[in-house]
């Protein structure tokens, strides 16, 4: 079974990806939404097994895969000055903080522009849900073709254009490399 040290917890904690669990509804500490235990990957605390008494801190600490593998720190659009580093309020406590991307309340996972310490002070404090989304934007709009060395870069006004990968020339949407000549296809990348 696969084990990560993860910086939020104390103990090690191990992955469940294949076998189903059953009981009781739980959220992942990262980002406060519920883990399907039948399909979701998740990671636990190894000490919960162990100590399983509702007074120990490891009961109820699950955590998504997807939010164990974010990144530590992150560059937000509306804050290009500095990146963010990734810090977690308390995840047995009702800390919240307000989203300075979407206006929202959080109370997971954040990104600040200052040292965990001083979060509260931050300069800017953006939630998951808009890093996640970013994230995914970041993906599409830079791509990797196999028949090609150079990122590719998403156009998103549909052109006329002869796509190097399936050499047909269509009005659609592409990425273009910005340091050779080579447009392809949406669909192609």
């Amino acid at each position: 079974m696969a084990e990560l040290k993860h910086f939020f917890h104390e103990h090690k904690l191990i992955l469940n990806e294949a076998e189903p669990v059953v009981g009781k509804e739980v959220e992942c500490v990262g980002c406060r939404r519920p883990i399907n235990k039948l399909i979701d990957a998740f990671y636990m605390c190894n000490n919960s097994l162990i100590d399983s008494s509702p007074s120990s801190d490891c009961v109820g600490f699950y955590m998504h895969k997807t939010c164990s593998e974010l990144p530590s720190t992150f560059t937000h659009p509306l804050f290009p000055k500095q990146p963010l580093s990734l810090f977690a309020l308390p995840y047995k406590k009702q800390h919240f903080f307000s989203c300075d991307a979407c206006d929202s309340e959080s109370q997971c996972f954040m990104y600040c522009s200052e040292s965990s310490a001083n979060w509260a002070n931050s300069e800017f404090l953006v939630c998951l849900k808009c890093v996640i989304s970013e994230l995914k934007s970041l993906e599409k709009r830079n791509r990797y073709h196999p028949g090609h060395d150079h990122p590719l870069t998403l156009v998103q006004s549909p052109a006329l254009f002869l796509c190097h990968a399936c050499n047909t020339t269509a009005t659609d949407l592409s990425y273009i490399c910005t340091t050779c000549p080579f447009w392809i296809h949406e669909s192609c990348a």
